[in-house]
């Protein structure tokens, strides 16, 4: 199994919450929340969210129950004992966040390298500001349309004139 990124890494989330936040200051965002919910089986979702310009922005982070079967089982099958599923659960939490850091500061390397503007990169987070899908990301709203339109086999060619 290939190695996931930041796996053992021993930034804190809190660190990694910081360091996003640095950076989205230092590339020009002029508002910064956070917010978090626990969900009844112990999983978390975490909200970050910005604004860049006039682009509000909202990147969802879920991080995993301690009954996942990737922190109740190692590796190689065994079940973990109460500690050491403890020290998965924390390092899997840690990783997610180091990983959300390192795409946000992705992104806008990405956009101030004139590689990509920022709704390009920013796109799928961007939170739709009225209408009737307000208070959405474009992901939320785009992706159950395209999923109807891929199952009604209504999606166009990849390469046009060729059927």
């Amino acid at each position: 199994m290939a190695r996931k990124y930041a796996q053992g890494t021993s930034v804190s989330p809190e660190r990694s919450r910081a360091q996003i936040e640095r950076n989205l200051k230092r590339y020009g965002a002029d508002q910064f929340a956070y917010g978090s919910e626990t969900h009844p089986d112990g999983s978390e979702t975490v909200l970050i969210g910005f604004r860049y310009q006039s682009w509000s922005v909202r990147f969802v982070l879920p991080l995993p129950s301690p009954d996942e079967d990737e922190i109740r089982f190692t590796p190689g099958g065994s079940e973990r004992a109460a500690k050491p599923r403890e020290v998965a659960h924390a390092a899997e939490i840690r990783r997610r966040w180091r990983s959300l850091c390192m795409a946000i500061q992705a992104k806008l390397e990405v956009v101030e390298t004139g590689i990509s503007t920022f709704e390009q990169e920013f796109l799928a987070h961007t939170i739709i500001p009225q209408g009737p899908a307000k208070g959405q990301t474009f992901a939320q709203w785009a992706i159950p349309q395209l999923d109807s339109l891929h199952k009604s086999g209504s999606l166009p060619p990849l390469l046009p004139h060729h059927d």
